[in-house]
């Protein structure tokens, strides 16, 4: 089930609607809420990727300084990952308006392939790019910041053998997948 704010899976977890969510935030600090127990699953990175048309980046490694000159792509605005490259260029104190936006991840990656712009994307889309000619991935030095991952449970739910078992397979498994790779580490 998707949540469109932290606030709204605080609320389904104390209602009790929903035993367990796991969610990914750059600022842990979001999360802080009195009855809700978070425990850390894992941590992930994003990488910058660029279409062939750029392939001046392919050597070498850059800045999101040096990289704000060009155009870049995100998702829809009011998305997460519009909301998360604004804040990320922020950090940096750079002005960047993305110049394509898509609700579609598949059209997204289409506008990166045909080589028209730039894209902040979570580490998981690097086996969707590997093997693709007519798309890299762009050094960054420094790299970017990283996001946990996070189990959230109601700290006064009844616990059990069962939930615990549970959910530390669910942790295996998040951790499995979402460990940080550097560029060129085989999955």
């Amino acid at each position: 089930r998707g949540f469109s704010s932290y606030n709204a899976v605080f609320e389904s977890l104390l209602s009790g609607k929903t035993d367990l969510a796991c969610v990914a935030a750059a600022s842990p600090e979001k999360l802080s809420h009195d009855g809700i127990d978070i425990m850390s699953a894992a941590s992930y990175g994003d990488m910058v990727i660029a279409g062939s048309r750029f392939g001046e980046l392919r050597s070498g490694s850059y800045s999101l300084s040096e990289l704000s000159q060009y155009p870049f792509a995100s998702l829809v605005t009011g998305s997460t990952n519009t909301s998360y490259l604004d804040k990320l260029f922020r950090k940096y104190d750079i002005r960047v308006a993305p110049e394509f936006e898509t609700d579609s991840i598949e059209m997204f990656l289409s506008i990166i392939r045909k080589g028209r712009c730039l894209a902040v994307l979570p580490v998981f889309f690097r086996e969707v790019i590997d093997g693709d000619p007519n798309v890299f991935e762009v050094r960054m030095d420094p790299p970017l910041p990283l996001h946990d991952i996070n189990i959230l449970t109601v700290k006064s739910a009844p616990r059990s053998d069962l939930k615990d078992t549970f959910i530390r397979q669910l942790k295996r498994y998040i951790q499995s997948r979402a460990e940080p790779r550097p560029a060129g580490e085989p999955q």
